[in-house]
């Protein structure tokens, strides 16, 4: 893949974060403020706790999805990816 150009080189991370956390926007970033690594929390929970509209939290959610930011559990659980650097 190396050849093909198809694998870019790890960066290194950012000081003071994730190189995930510094691609996040704000509504973002107010998500993952209430989400944890270990606890998954119900889209309603992560709503009441964020004083956002639940339509809100489920489409910020999938956008974090698609970052590979948060994972999705049975139950519609979200828990955040644990950070792996390369």
């Amino acid at each position: 893949l190396e050849e093909l150009q198809l694998v870019q080189p790890a960066a290194e991370p950012p000081v003071g974060g994730n190189r995930i956390e510094h691609t996040l926007n704000d509504t973002e970033r107010r998500v993952m403020a209430h989400l944890d690594a270990r606890e998954p929390a119900y889209i309603d929970a992560i709503a009441s706790r964020s004083g956002m509209p639940v339509p809100d939290v489920c489409s910020t959610l999938l956008q974090l999805e698609l970052k590979h930011a948060v994972q999705q559990l049975p139950g519609k659980r979200f828990v955040r990816v644990p950070v792996q650097w390369s």
